[in-house]
């Protein structure tokens, strides 16, 4: 019985000390050199992302955080196909302009 106890509350103190990311900018942005990898992170973190550009001009997105930052990216893609072959974002906190 006191063993279960125990554990309870342990577990308990870890979940009420684990540290939870303060802003996007901790989580997200810094993958954006993985373009997949940053795609299922702003998917996990509930963001709403917006693309414009085309092919010749490059790619611009600005996804939107829940917490009101966001991140404003510029890709730009290979001239002989679609991939991206460089995609960066710079964070803003929420209020910025």
């Amino acid at each position: 019985m006191w063993s279960k106890t125990l554990l309870i509350v342990a577990l308990a103190a870890l979940f009420i000390a684990a540290p939870a990311p303060a802003h996007a900018d901790e989580t997200c942005t810094a993958l954006a050199n993985d373009v997949d990898a940053y795609n299922a992170c702003t998917s996990k973190v509930n963001s709403h992302c917006v693309g414009t550009g085309g092919f010749f001009s490059g790619v611009h997105a600005t996804c939107t955080y829940p917490d009101g930052g966001r991140d404003d990216c510029i890709g730009h893609m290979s001239p002989f196909s679609t991939q991206i072959t460089d995609f960066t974002c710079t964070y803003f906190p929420p209020g910025a302009p």
